[in-house]
């Protein structure tokens, strides 16, 4: 897929980030493998961790799939 548009490099919302992670990895996080856990208790400024806000002005998918 191929996105085009405006993108925004936002700060890293730690509530936001688990409400997202509990979506798809379960709400008990002692189940989460140990780097999913990181994103939420290490420094996100130390770490780099970002969110990235594409508000996509096109969209293109292309059918990848192959006949054996």
């Amino acid at each position: 897929m191929i996105a085009r548009g405006k993108a925004a490099v936002l700060p890293f919302d730690v509530p936001r980030g688990r409400r997202k992670l509990s979506r798809y990895l379960g709400a008990d996080e002692t189940r989460w493998d140990e780097r999913f856990r990181r994103y939420l208790h290490d420094d996100p400024a130390e770490r780099g961790t970002v969110w990235l806000r594409l508000r996509p002005s096109s969209l293109t998918a292309t059918d990848l799939s192959y006949q054996v």
